[in-house]
């Protein structure tokens, strides 16, 4: 028998572990207020050139399953392989950020190699790679021996090792 397609593959693991039929899972759609029957739930397990998104949506609804579960199995399915993003790194995931600034971006890159040096056992090499000491980050010693607290009149700045 044929292997079969990761959205054929998705459908029948949802019907499967539920115990439906195409009869059954059509009812369900019915009852969602969709207009599908068993025949096209069948079609959508045989291979397909396209989907629309409203049919993932649907299919997504009437099976329980995210619709990225669904798109994700359909664009498989079509035979388009999609990058494997599980293995992204908290760095690459800070430098594809369309919303953060360059200013922020580069403080979180500064913030996670020091939390990954500061986490190293002490004479052992580390895990991060070596950044680039961004003048005015915590990397930069003048920033280090210049950060002091604030100083109010008439209060007295806490003992050392003491903070809020």
């Amino acid at each position: 028998m044929a292997t079969k397609h990761q959205l054929a593959q998705l459908i029948d693991s949802v019907k499967a572990a539920n115990r439906w039929s195409d009869i059954q899972l059509a009812a369900i759609a019915e009852k969602k207020g969709y207009a599908v029957s068993k025949s096209n739930i069948a079609r959508l397990r045989k291979p397909m050139v396209s989907i629309k998104g409203e049919t993932i949506l649907m299919l997504a609804d009437i099976l329980g399953v995210s619709p990225s579960q669904v798109a994700i199995a359909a664009v498989e399915s079509m035979g388009i392989a999609l990058p494997a993003y599980s293995t992204i790194t908290p760095e690459a995931a800070v430098r594809l950020d369309v919303d953060l600034s360059e200013r922020d971006k580069r403080s979180i890159l500064a913030m996670l190699t020091e939390l990954r040096d500061s986490s190293t056992a002490p004479g052992a090499p580390s895990q991060a790679s070596s950044p680039e000491k961004i003048k005015g980050s915590v990397h930069d010693p003048e920033m280090r021996r210049r950060r002091q607290p604030p100083q109010v009149p008439g209060v007295d700045p806490p003992a050392e090792g003491h903070g809020a």
